[in-house]
């Protein structure tokens, strides 16, 4: 299972993500980095986990307001990692500027989408390995603006996803981000067992290792997660222990 470390970005800043309420967010306090500087913080997250890809939620974006274009640009060409970034992308256009900013996958978060119709459009505009579907979850339903998906179970939402041709997802329940109470297990888990061939990131709330074997051992391709990298729940003897299965 890969550990995916999270910066959540506000104002500039990382800051620490508490069940999606993002008025309370404050610069992320860390005990593997002594500051809130997004490259930093960056530096911080990839020397614990020697990971591959990084997610990163541009929160004022997602809000409406302008993007982190320059953080972006440069998070993209300094590191040697892959960013999946969610910059709350509605159309073809915005999905474009990511990739022009060095960005590997896109986000299509289901927050910000404003119809079903518009995931085709924007896969289309670069293509499906350059972006990634977010089924966003608040509240025990589907978290968005599209019509076709707003108020649905968790499971009907991603049916209509899956009913689409799309195989690869990350499950991200609001509620549990930052809480250090563990993942959202009943979804994931009738997730996995609904839909068998699909394949499921964690998202927000995985706290320790144990989360790191119970989400391995469901099949689960990986999690995003800061809290714990920042708070020392799982260390980089954990991270390390993850990247050989855990064994």
């Amino acid at each position: 299972m890969e550990i995916i470390p999270v910066i959540d970005l506000l104002n500039g800043e990382a800051v620490a993500a508490i069940r999606g309420e993002r008025a309370v967010y404050r610069p992320v306090k860390s005990d593997i980095v002594d500051t809130s500087t997004p490259l930093d913080v960056a530096r911080a997250l990839i020397r614990v986990t020697e990971c591959k890809t990084m997610y990163v939620a541009d929160l004022d974006a997602i809000q409406g307001r302008d993007w982190h274009r320059d953080v972006l640009r440069e998070l993209c060409r300094t590191l040697p990692v892959e960013f999946i970034v969610d910059a709350g992308v509605s159309g073809p256009d915005e999905v474009l500027a990511l990739a022009e900013l060095g960005v590997g996958r896109a986000i299509l978060g289901t927050e910000t989408l404003p119809a079903l119709s518009m995931l085709d459009e924007m896969i289309a505009a670069v293509g499906r390995d350059r972006v990634l579907p977010s089924l966003d979850v608040r509240n025990g339903t589907v978290l968005t603006a599209a019509p076709e998906l707003k108020g649905l179970h968790p499971l009907d939402g991603l049916a209509r996803l899956v009913d689409m041709g799309l195989d690869t997802f990350i499950l991200l329940t609001l509620d549990v981000v930052g809480t250090g109470g563990g993942p959202d297990w009943p979804l994931l888990e009738a997730a996995v067992k609904k839909f068998p061939g699909i394949a499921v990131l964690a998202g927000g709330g995985i706290a320790s290792p144990d989360d790191l074997r119970r989400g391995a051992a469901l099949g689960l391709r990986g999690g995003l997660t800061a809290t714990a990298l920042h708070r020392g729940w799982i260390t980089a003897a954990d991270a390390k222990a993850a990247g050989k299965g855990l064994a």
